[in-house]
């Protein structure tokens, strides 16, 4: 071959790349901007393909959008209150307070107005039709399958006017108390019927037990006199059920004040102390026929005062308890159960939560058994209360009160919040890749997003002791983006925070972090706090800095490996949040935000790239394929064992410029292990240090009917999780436990003892007969000695195994 035609030839490939690179720069993000007349509130997605948008504003007005958020209408002018017959005015617009969407059904929504006119729609907000009810709507919900049906509870007319039954006492007027009422409707509003009254709260029956049409309740026994609002834990509230929509009710558990339904599950808070305001726990498994306690660890020292369920999606429920410890406030232990739901183990103690309930604990929602959660690291103040007789009814109402203002206030609200600095408490952020079982500390990136070094690892690239990454959570969201998954971006997680000891809340300590491995490794994705979303399945990452004024979005497309910039506008914006429709799969976004008093959002459509749609999804880690085959490996199981089975996600190769698409179906496969520790998690009375697959005893009161004082039982200390399906591989063998102080004597160590006392006694008397010491010095020290030596190694043992000092420092 000639040399020039070679040349040629290379000369005209690198032209090409040059036109395509020139062809590639020119092409940018589509952006449009759209003004509101006061900040967003709420944006609800609508239809079947998610199209369809409904906006509200802190102002109660609404917009509706049918192309993804970019172009938008008002109308709320034809949501309107009619006037009264023959009234010269005319209708005036309703102020909209909040936009329900059915959960299965996306067409159906029901917008609530502030006062007594709500509508309802079942075309996706095209057209709205007026609800039968005219009173207050206190709380709205959809059943979970029938489209036209729904729960409604309101507060009766005396309620919001406490001087209005007095009066019409006053006046011989028929008065109505104060009084929390249960309506159901089954045609979308045209009708209501009763349900009950004096109701605390109330929930649809689970599918699971074939219970679609029961409907669960908690009322006050006795129906008469005003009903408190916030009146704590009560004796007199029961669970019941009906299952013909009121016209005969059961009591499923008497003071059983609140409820869930969950996977199968029926969660109960049953009052046990009405003074101490303390409650325990009921499990039903075979939708309420029957109900068993949960038995936690320390149940006779610690108190129950609240509890959160956190997760029962992989059958098993991990509890978190509020243990009413007012010395460690803001914080309860979080256990999980075996696959009944009564047993439980400690999982993390000291997990950090909110007054309302909400807890810094959250699955990895795209990964089985994966878990970040953050907790305060004061082991002295972990599992002990300061105050035995536990919280007031006063403090109960607070705390409620408190709960009703953070469910209905919005995210714009709280955030809208002066930054405050929140008291440095030794927070940390660990994670689990088995169901909470082992808990281990978040991995620090090596380098910086600028490439330097960080401060957790020398010169040398050794690690520096006791630095890792923690993360803030949920309930500092006004301040920072917590922890973030989606069910589809596989291995993804993105959040906010800082390298060290501990969590800190400066705005100049915080950058974004990034994982593509489910946690195990991390990047700094950005210097300084974002907010961001996940769209593409993954395959695309979007952000904006969230605690400055900005013109800038920057988003990668290859998970963090790069990052690219553009601009909004000429104008900054103080950006609120980052949405894109529920499944996450479009490449089409909407930031929001405020400029001065107005609200304004801008629809950011990443399809005007041009980028090519993916290929070779069933050829994955071929040459000529844009996906790789990954499996999720931890850095204790490098065989990308979890919960006892190997899943292998394709998913798209992080060098591959293209999009996955909306109709992207990913596909998995899965093959079981062989058993090792971290597929066992403790036994009740048992539980791990944070870095520990051990399981070592934690409740004191663990006893056997053969244990005597000084001895030592044997009892199995490890269960297998719940979802776990290895097989083979390691068995558990049951472990020592040191047998309770106020365990009896053996029969041995009374025979001991009666032999020791007697030679006590022999001593004595030779000591007086022989004019020694005074005789009651020589009992004392003769009779400390001989029982010291035993008790001592006894009390040296219990301490050693059940110090509340030492029981949770991280290792």
């Amino acid at each position: 071959m000639p040399r020039n035609m070679g040349s040629s030839r290379v000369l005209c490939a690198c032209l090409a790349l040059m036109c395509l690179l020139l062809t590639s720069a020119q092409k940018k993000v589509s952006v449009t901007e759209v003004s509101f007349d006061s900040s967003v509130e709420d944006i609800q997605w609508l239809g079947g393909d998610h199209k369809t948008c409904l906006l509200k504003t802190a102002k109660g007005r609404l917009y509706r959008s049918v192309d993804f958020g970019k172009s938008w209408n008002e109308i709320t002018s034809s949501l309107t209150e009619s006037s009264a017959p023959g009234s010269p005015y005319a209708p005036s617009a309703v102020k909209v307070d909040n936009v329900v969407v059915h959960p299965a059904d996306k067409n159906v929504v029901l917008v609530q107005g502030s006062k007594h006119t709500h509508f309802i729609s079942e075309d996706a907000g095209r057209t709205f039709r007026r609800l039968k009810q005219k009173a207050p709507i206190h709380q709205w919900q959809f059943h979970p399958s029938k489209s036209r049906w729904a729960l409604l509870s309101t507060w009766t007319e005396a309620c919001e006017n406490p001087g209005l039954e007095a009066k019409r006492k006053a006046q011989d007027e028929e008065t109505q108390p104060c009084t929390h009422i249960l309506y159901v409707t089954k045609d979308a509003g045209k009708t209501f019927s009763i349900v009950s009254s004096y109701v605390v709260q109330f929930s649809w029956g689970d599918s699971a037990h074939k219970q679609e049409n029961r409907v669960w309740f908690t009322h006050h026994r006795h129906k008469k006199g005003d009903q408190a609002r916030y009146g704590g834990w009560a004796k007199h509230v029961d669970l019941a059920y009906t299952d013909d929509f009121g016209k005969t009710t059961s009591t499923a558990v008497h003071s059983g004040n609140k409820f869930l339904v969950s996977n199968g599950f029926l969660f109960v808070a049953r009052l046990q102390d009405a003074t101490r305001q303390t409650v325990e726990l009921e499990v039903s498994t075979d939708g309420g026929k029957s109900f068993q306690t949960a038995k936690l660890p320390y149940a006779g020292e610690l108190q129950e005062k609240s509890y959160t369920i956190l997760d029962t999606s992989e059958g098993a429920v991990m509890l978190h308890v509020n243990h009413g410890d007012h010395g460690r406030s803001g914080t309860g232990n979080v256990y999980i159960s075996d696959e009944k739901g009564v047993r439980y183990s400690l999982s993390l103690p000291a997990n950090v939560r909110s007054t309302g309930g909400e807890c810094e604990f959250d699955k990895v929602l795209s990964l089985d058994g994966v878990y970040i959660a953050n907790f305060k690291d004061d082991a002295t103040e972990t599992v002990s209360n300061d105050r035995l007789d536990g919280g007031n009814i006063e403090d109960a109402e607070k705390a409620q009160e408190e709960e009703e203002e953070e469910t209905t206030a919005t995210d714009v609200e709280l955030k809208r919040k002066k930054r405050k600095k929140k008291a440095e408490d030794v927070v940390k952020t660990v994670v689990s890749y088995d169901k909470g079982g082992v808990w281990s500390y978040l991995k620090p990136p090596k380098v910086d997003s600028t490439g330097e070094a960080t401060i957790c690892y020398t010169k040398a690239g050794e690690a520096v002791e006791n630095c890792w990454l923690h993360l803030h959570g949920v309930t500092n969201f006004h301040n920072y983006a917590p922890f973030y998954s989606m069910d589809n971006a596989v291995g993804l997680i993105l959040g906010t925070g800082n390298l060290g000891a501990h969590l800190r809340y400066e705005p100049d300590e915080v950058n974004t972090y990034l994982s593509r491995d489910g946690g195990v490794t991390w990047v700094e994705a950005h210097k300084g706090a974002y907010i961001y979303e996940f769209g593409d399945h993954g395959g695309l990452i979007v952000m904006a800095d969230d605690l400055r004024k900005t013109r800038q979005v920057v988003f990668s497309w290859n998970e963090g490996q790069s990052w690219y910039d553009f601009e909004l506008g000429p104008n900054p914006v103080e950006v609120d949040n980052i949405v894109i429709e529920p499944n996450a799969s479009a490449v089409e976004f909407l930031l929001y935000g405020t400029r001065g008093d107005s609200g304004v959002l801008f629809h950011l459509d990443f399809a005007a790239l041009g980028q090519p749609a993916c290929k070779g999804i069933w050829a994955a880690d071929s040459v000529s394929s844009d996906y790789e085959n990954w499996t999720p490996s931890t850095s204790a199981k490098k065989d990308g064992c979890s919960l006892g089975r190997q899943v292998t996600y394709t998913r798209r190769k992080q060098t591959s410029e293209c999009f996955n698409g909306q109709d992207f179906q990913r596909p998995v496969f899965k093959k079981n292990c062989e058993c090792t520790e971290e597929d066992f998690e403790c036994e009740f009375g048992f539980a791990r240090k944070i870095g520990s697959t051990v399981c070592a005893p934690e409740d004191p009161n663990l006893t056997a009917d053969t244990c005597t004082a000084g001895g030592f039982f044997y009892m199995d200390a490890y269960r297998k999780v719940p979802g776990d399906t290895c097989e083979a591989g390691w068995v558990p063998s049951q472990v020592p436990v040191p047998c309770p102080a106020h365990a009896p004597f053996s029969r041995t160590a009374l025979i001991v003892l009666g032999v020791v006392l007697v030679a006590a006694v022999a001593l004595l008397m030779l000591g007086v007969v022989a004019g020694g010491s005074n005789p009651s010095d020589a009992a004392s020290k003769g009779i400390h000695v001989a029982l010291g030596l035993g008790q001592s190694s006894s009390r040296e043992a219990t301490k050693e195994n059940f110090s509340k000092a030492s029981r949770w420092r991280a290792v």
